[in-house]
């Protein structure tokens, strides 16, 4: 390993420690204790690195996004948190790890192995080259967190690009995505830690198991996307409001309140986990301490869940005029925004649940997403979670008496697979219910020792991590990830061996070649991430920067002042994707003959091609006589 990646790993654990001793504080505020040193942690972390996003979120609207400052405020606040630091210190050097076996440390070494070599390929996945890394980019740019018009996602809650951000600006695009990957460890420390304190340790090491069997999780966790940063807020929420019902301490539902507001913080998707928590509060509270009481808890816990909220709430009031942008635009509006972008946008978001018999949704989604992998353009299934769940969750029901624990993990996880199906179907929205379901499959095996079963359910849990171990490896073997091992290959597997090749070799040249000054203006391709040249680009749901200029011009003379106008030298155009975002988001979406025929003249006409690779060209704009 090179010296550059110890300096990203020394990077990560600056911020786990740095988050940790503000999230201590809020425990120590809520009169929270903690059963155990690792529940301590994973809470006082979740809540530390929440805080953390909001420090980049404040910095960034006030135009403050410089490494050196956040370096003077890491240094500060170990100082002012001394007394945390050194309670972590002391309680990390006297921590005592349980003993462990070598048929569960041989699969976790092997796992953690096998994603680190994942973790070490370069950004690649189409949502972190649009938005999850290409928008923290823009905002490093301008040192601002400024209004993006024609990338509708910069309005999503982003608690985690905000992690994104602080880690381009500190390191990289390695660090960035090894924040999401220390989300996967977490939320396998956080099911670890619910399964040993309920159910003993054997169950949570099966729980971790079950965990490290997933190829979903394996994969997900490995790349600059947001799920494992709302699956671990989720558990926490979940775990907090079982540690709630059993102690009936005040402070855990504030954390479970806190914590359901920093997944909804992170992904409008976790509104699913606020929903079921809220009708679980208010049914434990209701048998507990009566309606009126009940009615007060459940209300108090959804002001804990706004209030991590507001800042986004209130910086997309101002910049788009609508608070859950792009949300219910047809009642709350949106800047930039149309009837035809909400309907397109609903329809892709939604479009994965689509094509079944009404009843028989959930039970096609649960066996596509247990064994199916891959799956054509229109499935929402492209990674499976392993037949781990389906295998052992039988088991389980045929037992009649199961923990309260148990039983909540199963409805929760029951009721959350419902809504998945019926709205999204999107294969890793589905991971806080499989990685809960975790501990429901180590209390499986658990509850069947000594029993004449008990065997065949440790053989089946082995032969999942076996078979996921295999198929991870060969897909590292099949696409070179082993390349990526040393960082000098790195610019090589991404101009020769990635499925990016063709876009990252013209960009390379945009990089190389074009004068500083130069602007480009992407056409049929919405992929920004890498360029660092200036550039006019548009998501596949907003309308395409040529469109918006064709309309407010009147013939090919004053396009090509338009054009001028803003900068504009080269045009990156990408044939197949511009068929692709044609066929699935009507890309052009032409009202007339006149802009269709305007566009043809421009591209045919007044531009000159100076670079191609693949299916990809780069355009020169002759200068306007």
């Amino acid at each position: 390993m090179s010296d550059l990646r110890i300096l990203e790993i020394s990077l990560l654990s600056l911020l786990v420690i740095t988050s940790y001793c503000p999230g201590l504080k809020v425990l120590k505020i809520l009169r929270i204790s903690p059963n155990s040193f690792l529940e301590e942690i994973i809470f006082a972390v979740g809540l530390g690195l929440g805080c953390l996003s909001f420090l980049v979120l404040g910095l960034g609207l006030v135009g403050l996004l410089y490494d050196w400052i956040f370096y003077v405020i890491f240094g500060v606040g170990l100082i002012i948190l001394y007394p945390e630091l050194w309670y972590f210190c002391r309680r990390a050097w006297c921590a005592r790890c349980g003993q462990i076996s070598i048929s569960v440390f041989i699969p976790l070494v092997l796992t953690l192995f096998l994603a680190i070599i994942l973790l070490l390929v370069p950004t690649i996945t189409f949502d972190a080259l649009v938005y999850h890394l290409a928008v923290p980019q823009t905002y490093i740019k301008h040192h601002k967190i400024v209004y993006l018009p024609d990338n509708c996602f910069s309005n999503y809650t982003f608690n985690t690009e905000m992690l994104f951000t602080l880690g381009l600006l500190l390191k990289g695009d390695l660090l960035a995505r090894a924040i999401h990957f220390l989300f996967g460890l977490l939320s396998a420390l956080g099911i670890y830690a619910l399964a040993r304190r309920y159910f003993g340790q054997r169950t949570a090491y099966w729980s971790i198991l079950a965990f490290c069997s997933m190829p979903l999780a394996v994969f997900v966790a490995t790349v600059a996307f947001n799920d494992f940063s709302l699956t671990f807020y989720e558990i926490l929420a979940v775990y907090a409001f079982i540690n709630w019902s059993h102690e009936k301490k005040h402070g855990w539902l504030l954390v479970c309140g806190l914590m359901c507001g920093l997944a909804i913080g992170t992904k409008y998707f976790g509104g699913f986990c606020f929903i079921i928590l809220s009708l679980s509060i208010l049914w434990v509270a209701w048998q507990q301490q009566g309606p009126l009481k009940a009615l007060k808890t459940t209300a108090i816990f959804a002001i804990l869940v706004l209030l991590p909220n507001l800042p986004w709430l209130i910086k997309n009031l101002v910049f788009t005029g609508n608070p859950v942008f792009p949300l219910f635009y047809p009642v709350l509006g949106g800047k930039n925004w149309s009837q035809f972008h909400y309907t397109r946008y609903l329809y892709e978001m939604t479009r994965y649940s689509d094509g079944y018999h009404l009843f028989l949704k959930p039970f096609i989604f649960l066996w596509d997403i247990s064994f199916k992998q891959g799956g054509g353009m229109d499935s929402g299934i492209k990674l499976k979670v392993g037949p781990i769940f389906l295998s052992l969750l039988p088991f389980l029901l045929a037992k009649r008496k199961l923990d309260f624990s148990i039983k909540y993990l199963l409805a929760f996880c029951g009721v959350f697979f419902l809504f998945w199906s019926y709205v999204c179907a999107v294969d890793r929205f589905a991971l806080p219910c499989f990685v809960l379901l975790c501990v429901v499959v180590g209390y499986t095996i658990e509850r069947f020792k000594g029993k004449r079963l008990y065997p065949c359910l440790l053989a089946i849990l082995f032969i999942s991590l076996v078979l996921n171990l295999g198929y991870v490896l060969k897909v590292i073997h099949k696409n070179a990830y082993f390349m990526c091992l040393k960082k000098v290959d790195t610019e090589k597997f991404l101009l020769e061996k990635s499925i990016i090749k063709d876009y990252y070799d013209v960009i390379s040249h945009v990089n190389r070649h074009l004068p500083a000054q130069s602007k480009v203006l992407f056409i049929g391709e919405v992929r920004s991430y890498y360029c660092q040249r200036d550039k006019l680009v548009a998501t596949q749901f907003d309308t395409n920067i040529i469109l918006k200029l064709i309309r407010k011009s009147k013939g090919i003379e004053g396009l090509l002042w338009n054009l001028k106008q803003l900068g504009v030298t080269h045009v990156l155009y990408n044939e197949t994707g511009a068929r692709w975002l044609i066929r699935y988001f009507d890309y052009f979406h032409w009202k007339n003959n006149e802009e269709k025929e305007l566009y043809n003249l421009f591209m045919q006409n007044h531009l000159r091609l100076i670079y191609c690779h693949g299916a990809i060209s780069l355009f020169e704009i002759p200068e306007l006589d």
